[in-house]
Order: C-alpha cells, then structure tokens, then sequence
C-alpha cells in the first residue's frame, strides 16, 4: 500500500505556469477539486501538481475520468512490484543488465500529428538473456521519464521494432504478465497514446497478439498496428528524424 505521507517525486523542475499557458483549459480549481479527492484517499500518496495536471489532460479535462486514472496509476503500480519496485539503475543488476539487451528513448522532434514518439527496440536477439518484466520495468521507467520532463503533449506514439524477437522471447512470456501489461497501458498511463505501432514484425507476432488480445479493450485494439513495414518506411510515414538514434542501435 502506497504511504500517503510521501509525496510522489518528480526528478525534473516543475512549472506550473508554464503547463497552465499549455493547457488554458485547465483551471487551478480543477487541480485543487482533484488533489483534495486524492488527500482523502488514504491509500493514495500525494501527487505533485504535475501528476495532477497529467490526470486531467489525459482525460481531456473530465474530473471522473481523472480520478479514476490517479487510483489506477498509483494502485495498479503498487500491485505489479516486477515492473515498478527496484528501479535503481545503479543498485539493480537485473537492470544494468537489461540496458544491454532492450533500447528504448525518446526521439526528437513530433509527427505530422504532433504526437511525441518513445521508440523500442530489442537489441540481443539471445531469449536466455530476455527478462519480460525487466524490459518492463525499463520501458516504464523511460516513460516515466519522457512524460515528466516534457509535461503534457497532445499525444504520443510508442514504436516498437520487433526484428530480433523470436519463438524462444514468446516462450518467456506468460498471459498473466501480458495481462498485467495490458491493464496498466489502458487504466494507468496518463498520457493521450495515439497509437502502439510495432514493426519489422516475424510471424510470431500473430503469437503475441493473439496472447494479448483477450485483455485488450476495444479502446486499446483499435490504436495497435503491427506490420512488416520497416523503420526508414515509417520514418518517411511519419516524418521523425530519428536516424542519428537508430544507427548506434542498428
């Protein structure tokens, strides 16, 4: 259980201000309406003001939507410890590991729909070396990372190349993990996600998806895309530069 006497840290400077300019829709008594349903939630720690305005941009500025996503981002976290507990990059020798086997930042620049673009990527094609919840838990941490240091955005697009991914990776998986995956990305994440667009796609991609299908909503469904298409046809598709991130990766 999440201690409420804690606040939710933030590892970037924080302007609410400047999110306030952003977001012209947001009015400061939403954000205080919102932190004191939170303050009354005992299980709930104390989110900071960004984590507050996250809420309820996510949900395009709707106060039940809002609550929901803040009891699901700090619950749902509290109950999958595998993808979120021992997050020290230094201390975690799972993790320190891990960098060597998955990639995954930010890339620079928007689409031509003005979503920001967090870009994945195996990269040690070895199963012996692939940890499902590891590679989690660093892909949640960078994304945590990304939503904290640029505040809201109109949207993002998470792209996965899943090119060294095999029939040994599909074994190391499980449906109640995937289950797990599935509930935080739909009930959790507060952030506008665009699309989960996964390319380079091997046939046992069809495992995968139908694995995880059965806990997807329709709401989730209907933003995933997975093709053989290749990176440089995406990059045409939609305009990144992302080149000069990819080539150390290749």
């Amino acid at each position: 259980m999440a201690n409420k006497k804690m606040p939710y840290p933030l590892p970037y400077p924080f302007s609410l201000e400047e999110e306030l300019k952003k977001n012209p829709e947001v009015k400061m008594s939403d954000i205080e309406m919102l932190r004191e349903w939170c303050d009354k939630q005992q299980h709930l720690p104390k989110p900071s003001d960004l984590h507050l305005i996250m809420f309820l941009h996510s949900n395009y500025y709707s106060m039940e939507a809002a609550k929901n996503t803040a009891e699901n981002f700090f619950t749902i976290r509290s109950h999958i410890p595998e993808f979120f507990d021992n997050r020290d990059p230094l201390g975690s020798k799972e993790l320190r590991q891990t960098f060597n086997v998955v990639f995954c930042a930010e890339l620079s620049g928007l689409s031509k729909q003005g979503c920001k673009l967090l870009f994945g990527k195996l990269i040690d094609p070895d199963p012996s070396h692939f940890s499902f919840e590891d590679c989690n838990k660093y892909i949640f941490m960078e994304c945590d990372l990304v939503g904290l240091r640029n505040g809201t955005c109109d949207g993002y697009l998470f792209i996965a190349d899943m090119a060294n991914v095999s029939l040994g990776h599909v074994g190391r998986l499980s449906p109640m993990g995937l289950k797990k995956l599935v509930m935080y990305i739909q009930e959790a994440i507060p952030v506008r996600l665009k699309g989960l667009h996964f390319i380079n796609c091997p046939s046992v991609m069809d495992i995968i998806m139908n694995m995880a299908r059965p806990f997807m909503k329709n709401e989730l469904w209907n933003i995933v895309r997975d093709s053989s298409i290749s990176i440089v046809k995406f990059w045409i598709k939609f305009n990144f530069d992302i080149f000069n991130t990819l080539i150390l990766h290749e």
